[in-house]
This record gives structure tokens, sequence and C-alpha cells, in this order.
């Protein structure tokens, strides 16, 4: 392997920011040994001194003191070096055992969304090898987490392992968010990866996200819209998450009619109780909340169907992280599914939320 010193130059005819002249100093294999020399030092716990000392010894490459940052730093960016949180296996077990129809409950000792969707994706891969059949319908809901959750697990399936499915098919369950990097018509796009191990196609729904009832009934009646409803029966796997603190207008769904100009809606929803939404369906402790008039998302399940698919024997999977936008715990909405037994098959959770959740079902008691 090459060594590299302060005065070597980038091989690259472009600028290179500084922190990647190292990297850019090597090619092909010897790059990537040196990636990997570096960071498994440093997870070994090793200070930068000895992952120098260390380097030069075992394998006789010379770096400076400043270079093993830049290459640690671009790892991380690069998504080579990643945090692991832990699960919280008491937690876990108690939500199991007082909702024993749940089939899956992992509650991960964290307070960030990233955490949260690496846990899920990592049940989603286990679920996916061990599919009986070649061909897997797998329903995505919309947000910043689900995308984060994709991009997850399209990593995790990359692999040479063998794998059952032959065929993914990817349904859109919403339709066009405001923003279009929290639709699951966007980030789907993790899927087209060559290295994946199968075939992926895809159900979108390529609709307006916020239609009055009327048209909502048209667009299913569209060439194209209308597949995407058809085929809702087909999907296996479920994948969703929520929107919470409705009073403080966390809720995507709230921001939505906000940019909508639907007074009338979120007066109503508020009257109902609303506590959030899932699937960009209006929901209080009850269950969904139906609206008579004005607007609603485009939304290819509601919670019912849910229900229908969960008793079907297919996995419904529910994801729930701190809220995105005031940083609290879920606590509400988990207590509102855990109350609608069956509706859900499968949960992943922060355990802020899984703690506070105890808390008050328990109150004064310790949730932990």
């Amino acid at each position: 392997m090459k060594t590299v010193d302060r005065k070597q130059k980038s091989i690259r005819s472009k600028p290179v920011k500084r922190r990647d002249r190292t990297l850019a100093a090597f090619d092909g294999q010897d790059r990537e040994q040196l990636i990997s020399l570096v960071c498994n030092q440093f997870c070994k716990g090793l200070r930068v001194s000895q992952i120098l000392a260390a380097l030069k010894q075992e394998h006789g490459v010379d770096l400076t003191r400043e270079q093993p940052y830049e290459i640690l730093r671009w790892a991380a960016e690069n998504g080579r070096l990643q945090y692991l949180a832990p699960l919280e296996s008491e937690l876990s077990h108690r939500i199991l055992e007082d909702h024993s129809w749940l089939k899956r409950a992992r509650v991960v000792r964290s307070a960030e969304a990233n955490d949260v969707a690496l846990q899920a994706a990592k049940l989603l891969a286990e679920i996916i090898r061990k599919w009986k059949s070649p061909e897997l319908h797998v329903g995505f809901a919309g947000g910043g987490l689900m995308a984060e959750t994709v991009r997850l697990l399209t990593g995790l399936l990359r692999t040479p392992e063998e794998m059952p499915v032959k065929r993914l098919i990817v349904h859109s369950l919403v339709a066009a968010a405001y923003d279009p990097r929290r639709s699951p018509n966007s980030f789907l796009q993790w899927f087209l990866d060559p290295d994946l191990p199968f075939e992926t196609t895809f159900v979108g729904l390529p609709a307006p996200g916020v239609v009055s009832s009327e048209t909502l009934r048209a667009l299913r009646r569209i060439e194209g819209i209308a597949e995407a409803f058809d085929r809702a029966h087909e999907i296996d796997i479920v994948v969703t998450s929520a929107g919470a603190h409705w009073d403080k207008g966390c809720s995507a769904l709230h921001g939505l009619y906000e940019q909508m100009a639907q007074p009338e809606n979120l007066r109503a929803l508020t009257e109902a109780g609303c506590i959030g939404d899932i699937l960009w369906q209006p929901v209080n402790s009850a269950g969904q909340i139906e609206l008579g008039a004005g607007v609603r998302a485009v939304t290819v399940l509601d919670l019912p169907a849910l229900r229908q698919l969960a008793d079907a024997g297919k996995h419904v999977v529910l994801v729930l992280a701190p809220c995105g936008s005031c940083r609290g715990p879920k606590q509400e909405i988990l207590g509102a599914v855990l109350r609608w037994e069956g509706a859900i098959t499968d949960l992943v959770v922060d355990s802020r939320t899984a703690v506070e959740f105890f808390r008050s079902v328990r109150p004064g008691g310790a949730a932990s």
C-alpha cells in the first residue's frame, strides 16, 4: 500500500476539499484498505496516536496526525461509520406481554430518528430474508422517517446472501406530499440500486396530495391511479410512521391543511380530539376520524384496511420516532394504536416514547 504525506498532491484534476485529499491520493483497492484499516482501529477504541503506530508497524503505512481524522470524517459522511443504538429488551418485553397480539416489538434505546429507522430497516430485512415466496409486495407511507428507513433497508439487502425473494413490488401508499423528498413516489428510487439481489417494480400513486372527497372518487377511476387502489389487497407488508402533537401543529397533516387554507377541517379535527395522523389519516384515541366535508389526503389504505391486512396474516409495521418538529415523544399515538387491538403486527419505537407511554398508563410508576 502507498504512503502519503502533506506534500502529496491529489490525483484528481478538479479541486477537492482538504479532508478528501488523503483518500484522493489512493486508487482502488489501496483506498478501500486504508479506509478499512483506520475505521477498524478507531472502532476498537484506539486513540489517533495508537492508530498511526498500528498502521505503520503492522501495515507499513505512514500518515500524518491529521489524516486519520480526515478519513474518519469521510467515512462517517458516506455511511461507512454508524452508531448502532441498542435495543431496550425490558421495555420491548413489557409491550409484548401487555399486547400479545403483536408479532414483534422493538424499543430502541435512543431519541434519534435515524437510530429508529435503522432498527426498522433491520426488522424489515429479517422479514424479507425469511419470506417463503419469490414475489413480495411492500407498501410504504411517506415522510422523512420512511425515507431514511428505505435508504437503510436497501443497504442491508445489498448482500451476497441467498435471497428467497426474486421480485419485489413496491407500492406507494400516499400521494405526493408538499415536500417531494418525503413522498414515496420519490424516495423509493433507492430500490433501483442494480446491486440489489432481486428485480424491483413499482406501483406508484401519481395523484395530488390533498383533494375533495368528490375528486378522490373521480381520481380512483383514472387509469394509472386506479391501479394503486385496485392492487392494494396484494400488499404483504405495510410500513408506516405517524404524525403527532396535533395541538402544537407538528403533524404533517396539520401543516397540509394549513397550507391548503382549510381552517374548517382543522377546527373540526381539533373538536374531534385529533392527536395526529397515520397514513395521512387523522386519528383520535378511538381510531380514524371521518370528515364529512372538506378535503382529505389521497391514500391507498385507511386504518380499517390495515386491520383487514393484519387479520389476513400480512405484516403491518408501525415505526415511531421522536417528533421531527418539537422532538417530543409520541406516547399518545402509541397508546392509541395499542388500544386498537390487531391494527398493527410489528412495532419499532424509541425508548422515550415507550417510557412516557408506560408512565401514562401507570401514573406515578416507573417505566423502566
